[in-house]
């Protein structure tokens, strides 16, 4: 009996993972898209109130720009390309970008799924459902401007999957194509020789280096793309500054957090900068130090395939995820933040580290231990979807409810309270009483005191609310520091008249008189 049962456990634990089937793939696709199909509600897409460029989308003319050489060496032409062709077709554009959006993460999702079959790996299908449901993919998915990483992690995912398959002249053409693409579209992809250099030691127990002489080519392109593009790069933000230790282990510090436990649901997070310089360098280790027992455990049994696979997942997480630690974050109005997106293209290989290996060493269970691993995945899929869905129900379906929490978590920045407040008078136009809506105002003044929109609007509230003199002062302000148009003048001068201010209603009515007929449509944007 007892040869009996460890004959079944060494053909449990050697039996190849099963394919997914049809139903595997329909099942996928249906949670992702229920997951996330809250944020169809919302109708925000290229923000006006985002000042930070986050494709060059925003500053071309044409989609024919977009693949000019000198382009083609800054930005991704492809998800440019794109955006230029939702916005010509005849369809709702909020619902047709998300929808874009979502397609092609199902389709890395799926890429993935192949991808880790094709290693034979265990729980393939879970780690492609983790990742495709990660609530931490949602900043990708409905914030405009990153659909790059898409775009970029497709790429990346189908050169891996001709680089780790028998190579012959037809794959191999393919993968240094497919390479190329794929680093002109996203600097993770310089990393892929070196990926694959990892793939190959972990198939190789006695390694050796013949065995990456197909790498080299690949490697040359890498670098030779990299050193192309890099005379391209006037961004300071990608260069990295004198604090970098600190700020890329704060990086790597949010992303594993984000990755393991993504409680905290929104699209940008706030940042202390004094906290860079406040705390001991010590403390910007702890993050680094995590990974030091995977690869001193890695190392020491380097031996066994499943220490290699532990370094390949490990060292391809930390390498994928290099140009995210090394860029910074940044909030509609440019202020340092984190964000999700920087991780985007890595969180597949962390995700498959864990939930692959984890499936490998329940193989080696009994049944009944087995079946608990089994319960207790299910039950953290099932709190994975309620997070996810949770936050595309909280977080942005609700535009009013997305600038508000903007509001509260950036309480220095009038973007987002001039964001909420325009945004909930055009949801409800009659659910602020006058005297909300000029608290609202003065707020905005206060820390805007040059906006000449809002100061035109807060001068005509307290009209309304017929406090004169304080209307007066704003009018008069106004009519100092800009150059409003003739509506505002004509304005101007009935509300003189109606508080006996007349000289200075004649004096604004000969200025009317004087102007040239081009001149009194001038401005006629800045005060309406």
């Amino acid at each position: 009996m007892q040869n009996e049962a460890t004959y079944l456990k060494k053909k449990r634990t050697h039996q190849p993972p099963r394919k997914t089937r049809l139903r595997g793939y329909v099942t996928l696709i249906l949670l992702t898209l229920a997951a996330f199909c809250p944020m169809f509600l919302s109708d925000v897409i290229w923000s006006p109130y985002d000042t930070v460029e986050r494709s060059a989308y925003t500053s071309l003319e044409n989609w024919q720009e977009a693949w000019h050489p000198q382009n083609l060496r800054r930005y991704d032409p492809i998800s440019t390309t794109t955006y230029f062709i939702e916005q010509a077709l005849p369809l709702p554009l909020a619902p047709l970008h998300y929808g874009i959006n979502l397609v092609l993460h199902l389709t890395a999702a799926i890429l993935l799924l192949r991808l880790l079959q094709r290693l034979k790996l265990n729980g393939a299908w879970i780690a492609s459902l983790v990742f495709a449901l990660h609530p931490a993919t949602l900043q990708t998915l409905f914030w405009s401007g990153y659909r790059s990483e898409f775009v970029g992690l497709i790429a990346i995912l189908m050169a891996l999957h001709f680089g780790t398959r028998t190579l012959n002249s037809s794959h191999y053409i393919k993968l240094l194509l497919i390479t190329i693409a794929a680093c002109i579209i996203h600097p993770g992809a310089f990393v892929i020789p070196f990926i694959l250099m990892l793939y190959t030691y972990w198939q190789k127990p006695k390694f050796e280096l013949r065995h990456i002489n197909y790498v080299l080519p690949i490697l040359c392109i890498c670098l030779f793309v990299a050193l192309w593009k890099a005379g391209a790069v006037t961004n300071s933000s990608s260069i990295i500054p004198l604090d970098s230790f600190k700020i890329t282990s704060q990086n790597l510090y949010f992303y594993l957090r984000q990755a393991c436990i993504p409680i905290d649901g929104w699209l940008f997070y706030t940042v202390d900068p004094a906290s860079i310089y406040s705390s001991s360098t010590a403390i910007y280790l702890l993050p680094l130090l995590l990974f030091a027992p995977i690869f001193f455990l890695s190392f020491s049994n380097r031996r066994k395939s499943w220490a290699r696979g532990t370094l390949l997942g490990a060292l391809g997480y930390l390498l994928l995820l290099i140009p995210g630690l090394i860029n910074h974050g940044a909030f509609i109005d440019g202020s340092l933040a984190y964000e999700d997106h920087g991780q985007y293209i890595a969180l597949p290989a962390l995700v498959a580290l864990v939930f692959c290996g984890a499936a490998t060493i329940t193989r080696h269970f009994a049944a009944g231990a087995r079946k608990t691993c089994f319960t207790g995945l299910t039950v953290l899929i099932a709190l994975e979807f309620m997070t996810t869905v949770s936050f595309a129900a909280y977080a942005v379906s609700q535009p009013v409810q997305m600038w508000q929490q903007f509001s509260k978590q950036w309480p220095d920045s009038s973007l987002a309270k001039i964001a909420y407040f325009e945004t909930l008078r055009a949801d409800a136009p009659d659910s602020l009483s006058n005297k909300e809506l000029i608290q609202h105002l003065e707020v905005i003044l206060e820390m805007d005191s040059n906006n000449l929109k809002m100061r035109t609007l807060y001068a005509r509230s307290l009209r309304e609310r017929r406090e004169y003199s304080n209307a007066y002062r704003e009018y008069r302000r106004i009519l100092q520091e800009a150059e409003p148009n003739v509506d505002f003048l004509k304005e101007a001068v009935e509300f003189y008249e109606q508080i006996g201010k007349q000289w200075e209603a004649n004096k604004l009515r000969d200025q009317i008189d004087s102007l040239p007929q081009h001149e009194q449509t001038k401005f006629q944007n800045s005060t309406n």
